[in-house]
């Protein structure tokens, strides 16, 4: 019966692992959004800098509107 409960316990971390794992990326990725906006728009539009949330907002964002959907199977 513990043996049950050890192998619910194992899956809630690796589940709880795998989302902060996954989260650490995210914000990884969004460096560069951050420091390129920061360095260029309020230069050249003069924007308001952006903090780590913004750029990771961003980031989805453009993920989600610029990702490639093309297909190549028949």
């Amino acid at each position: 019966m513990s043996n049950s409960y050890e192998k619910v316990i194992t899956n809630v971390l690796i589940a709880i692992g795998f989302i902060v794992v996954i989260a650490f990326i995210g914000f990884l990725l969004a460096f560069p959004i951050k420091w390129l906006w920061n360095y260029n728009m309020p230069y050249l539009f003069g924007l308001q800098e952006i903090d780590w949330w913004r750029a990771w907002c961003l980031h989805m964002l453009c993920s989600l509107l610029f990702k490639s959907s093309y297909s190549n199977s028949k």
